[in-house]
């Protein structure tokens, strides 16, 4: 008799059978949804801008498959939030993983990535991870031309990562 609502799978959102038996596929959703999360700074993959008329909530978007980051976002009127990356920070073989996770593919029996599966192409990811040269604590897919994190710093004026350095440039008798 638990759950969450945001990480929830779209197949038992609307659910009112607390009893119902949760399977594994139903923890993949999750377990997408934490890895989403961590690799996103935090942005839900069903949070975003919805482009209709009503108010889209998150539990609303995950029931009918409103992944605000995914190919199909646009034709389900759904952009990413503003000052947030899109998938392109990752490799295709994880932004495929995703894709499967939170589309009606994933609703399938068996449809969702694995943890072996994300074990797998995580840790592919993070050999092919590259330390920005503008800002040490910054790490990024090798694949990429340019650091997204200091772009993303750079246009939404948030510093998203803390230092060393960083924190020795805040003067705090002036800030207290």
């Amino acid at each position: 008799e638990v759950g969450v609502a945001q990480f929830t799978p779209p197949e038992i959102q609307h659910s009112k059978d607390f009893r119902m038996l949760r399977l594994e596929n139903h923890d993949n959703f999750g377990l997408a949804i934490l890895i989403f999360l961590i690799l996103f700074m935090g942005r839900h993959p069903y949070s975003g801008v919805f482009h209709g008329r009503e108010d889209m909530p998150i539990e609303k978007a995950i029931g009918e498959y409103r992944f605000a980051f995914g190919k199909t976002a646009r034709y389900k009127l759904m952009s990413p939030p503003p000052n947030s990356v899109d998938m392109s920070i990752v490799p295709k073989e994880v932004s495929d993983l995703f894709e499967q996770a939170f589309t009606e593919t994933g609703a399938r029996p068996e449809g969702r990535p694995t943890a072996e599966n994300w074990w797998a192409q995580l840790n592919t990811l993070e050999k092919r991870l590259k330390v920005c040269r503008a800002e040490s604590s910054h790490a990024y897919f090798a694949g990429l031309v340019s650091c997204p994190w200091c772009s993303l710093e750079n246009e939404s004026g948030i510093l998203l990562f803390l230092s060393a350095d960083s924190i020795s440039k805040i003067d705090l008798t002036k800030e207290w």
